[in-house]
């Protein structure tokens, strides 16, 4: 054991890198917005979800995908991910 132990401390087994996955870049930028609202950006946070192209299938799976997903923001600002899903509601009656 203690050989083995010493062996592969030396000579690591090869691990296949596993390939990094790149999300675009809209994605992204509505992970962003939904992950870090709060009681001051949430005003800018609504007004650039309701700019999004809502028309587009994926975007609009993707943005309900995170607004859905209570676990995105901090536990302290979950009231205000539902503020913004009611003020969405507002604009689209379906996303409620």
């Amino acid at each position: 054991m203690l050989i083995d132990n010493a062996y592969f401390t030396c000579i690591p087994p090869e691990v296949e890198e596993q390939p990094l996955v790149e999300s675009e870049p809209l994605h992204d930028f509505i992970y962003f917005l939904l992950s870090n609202v709060s009681r001051v950006r949430m005003e800018l946070t609504v007004r650039c979800l309701r700019k999004l192209d809502w028309s587009d299938p994926v975007v609009a799976e993707f943005a309900i995908h995170c607004l859905s997903n209570p676990l995105l923001p901090r536990y302290s600002d979950v009231p205000h991910l539902a503020s913004v899903v009611a003020e969405l509601c507002s604009c689209h009656e379906w996303i409620g």
